[in-house]
């Protein structure tokens, strides 16, 4: 698929995570999106191009997830 980033995330821990992913893709707006991986599972993200983009920087940071 042209113009989409796929992440994948796998959880290896024994808790469910909560992962923030930030997709800096100038001179795109910068996106942001949340995914929850519960514990032995690969989760997936996808960030689709709006403009044309030759470089894409991606931080996720991930904790676990609050049990409310």
């Amino acid at each position: 698929m042209s113009g989409v980033l796929v992440v994948r995330l796998t959880n290896t821990g024994s808790v469910k995570v909560r992962c923030e992913l930030r997709y800096d893709a100038s001179p795109q707006p910068i996106g942001r999106a949340y995914v929850y991986v519960e514990p032995g599972r690969t989760e997936e993200n996808s960030f689709r191009a709006k403009r044309n983009w030759f470089d894409v920087e991606v931080e996720v940071t991930c904790k676990a997830a609050d049990e409310s």
